[in-house]
């Protein structure tokens, strides 16, 4: 199904297409999903260089407000820090 005919699971509506955005210490980036459970690292950060992750993609009803979330297929290029 493309993008412009995906319909609300709750009330069957339009869904428009928008994003996550996430904030952090000056910057900004679009959500992520990260494969497996949260796990720190010794200065208290979330790990996840090494790990599988994927754009999270977001579509909000445009009669009930409902928000449904999709992983891209292709995973984003990992990040090394």
């Amino acid at each position: 199904m493309s993008d412009e005919n995906k319909k609300c699971t709750v009330c069957g509506q339009k869904l428009d297409e928008g994003f996550l955005l996430d904030f952090g210490y000056g910057n900004q980036y679009p959500t992520r999903w990260i494969k497996g459970p949260p796990e720190k690292t010794y200065l208290g950060m979330v790990a996840w260089s090494d790990r599988e992750n994927v754009g999270v993609r977001a579509f909000k009803c445009v009669i009930c407000g409902h928000i449904e979330l999709y992983g891209d297929a292709e995973p984003w290029r990992t990040k090394k820090i």
